[in-house]
């Protein structure tokens, strides 16, 4: 859905950026941790952008990036690719 909904809307469209923080829930669910913080640090950079880091999704997407980092015992100082 990702890729495809990269083509069809604006990669920094709402349904892309929702997708992608859905997306990396599932994958943080299943254990799948890199790909989690992957998608989570993706969304979080597009609705800091577009929204602002006041907005609540992305203080969503915030709050579920940062709860994919203390699953793997990690800080956000930790995590190379910092959003």
């Amino acid at each position: 859905m990702t890729a495809l909904g990269e083509q069809t809307y604006d990669p920094k469209s709402e349904e892309v950026t929702w997708s992608l923080n859905n997306l990396a829930w599932l994958y943080h669910n299943q254990g799948r941790y890199a790909e989690a913080e992957l998608l989570y640090t993706r969304a979080l950079a597009i609705w800091e952008k577009v929204l602002g880091p006041e907005d609540g999704d992305t203080q969503t997407a915030k709050r579920n990036y940062l709860a994919c980092l203390e699953a793997q015992n990690k800080s956000q100082e930790d995590d190379t690719s910092e959003a």
